[in-house]
């Protein structure tokens, strides 16, 4: 029997970069499991961005997946070791095309390294990836 999944549901991640620190020193990003709408959508535009239909870079996909994928974070500081607010917008809003609810504000994405960035994005995909035990099923 196939079992609804919650489109609110969240998950915690830790980057590779932190793993190695005490737990109290590490971030911890809250990501979203993506709606299946968004994840066919953005497979979608990699595709015709493989087959030239689109332009749209690597860089502008990873926007969308973190815009639609990122919920939060802890122990998020800027250099002077101060929190740094996780906001986002309300409402539905499209991003580069993609219909998403309650995405978080760019401003967000702009405090994230790249490397950072690109990471939580690979992980926001494989987060939406069926678990071995739920294809078996």
């Amino acid at each position: 029997m196939v079992v609804a999944r919650s489109v609110n549901e969240t998950f915690q991640y830790v980057c590779h970069s932190d793993r190695q620190l005490p737990q109290d020193q590490q971030t911890t990003f809250i990501l979203r499991r993506l709606p299946a709408t968004v994840g066919m959508a953005l497979d979608n535009l990699h595709e015709a961005t493989q087959t030239g239909q689109v332009t749209l870079r690597v860089g502008d996909q990873r926007i969308v997946t973190l815009q639609a994928g990122l919920a939060g974070w802890t122990n998020f500081n800027d250099a002077q070791g101060a929190p740094i607010e996780f906001k986002h917008e309300h409402g539905v809003r499209s991003v580069y095309g993609i219909t998403v609810k309650n995405p978080a504000k760019v401003e967000m994405i702009d405090y994230l390294p790249e490397e950072i960035a690109e990471e939580l994005a690979r992980a926001i995909v494989e987060g939406n990836q069926l678990s071995e035990d739920d294809a078996k099923n």
